[in-house]
């Protein structure tokens, strides 16, 4: 595994497409391939999407999304996200539901809105939807809590609890803390 000055590695790429553009697609297939193996998922993610390989890019997305998340890797996040089609984070709940955490925690409601209910649409398809539901209900918990829908968010928080794994505890966190918030707001 090497790394090159940028000057170097813009050569080596440049030659590349000049002689051998019918491998660059394999070639960044097999980087991403690599990089996935050695947990380096930045990199692999990067490589899949040049590739245009977008299942690999978006199973690698699902697979980082709650650590990111709990980094507060918004951003990187946001950019995987924007480079993946619509239609495939729209067949995909889970990345729906990443969107919508991404677009609630950056103040864009009314996207998280719409990547829930494009979510809600696929969750038939899933093993276990419940899981997937309860994150979706604590998101609009969190939600109603910011707009001021309080009497909405305690329904919607009850709920989540009653949805969310036992094990889910960021999530479940999450809906206590917004609840607690809300139940300090109505004094």
């Amino acid at each position: 595994w090497y790394r090159y000055h940028h000057l170097f590695a813009d050569v080596m790429a440049n030659r590349l497409q000049r002689f051998y553009p019918d491998q660059i697609n394999e070639l960044h297939l097999r980087a991403a391939n690599w990089f996935k193996q050695k947990h380096l998922f930045t990199e692999c993610i990067e490589h899949a999407l040049a590739a245009n390989d977008y299942l690999l890019a978006a199973d690698i997305v699902e697979s980082q999304s709650m650590d990111l998340l709990k980094l507060g890797s918004l951003s990187t996040l946001m950019g995987w996200l924007e480079k993946l089609p619509p239609e495939i984070i729209n067949e995909r709940p889970e990345l729906g539901v990443v969107s919508a955490w991404v677009y609630l925690l950056t103040g864009k409601l009314d996207q998280a809105e719409d990547s829930l209910s494009a979510a809600e649409n696929y969750l038939d398809s899933l093993d276990k939807p419940d899981e997937l539901r309860g994150q979706i209900t604590a998101i609009r918990t969190y939600a109603a809590a910011q707009l001021g829908h309080l009497d909405q968010a305690i329904d919607l928080a009850h709920t989540a609890f009653e949805l969310l794994a036992q094990d889910n505890l960021t999530v479940r966190c999450v809906v206590a803390f917004v609840l607690g918030g809300v139940y300090y707001m109505q004094q």
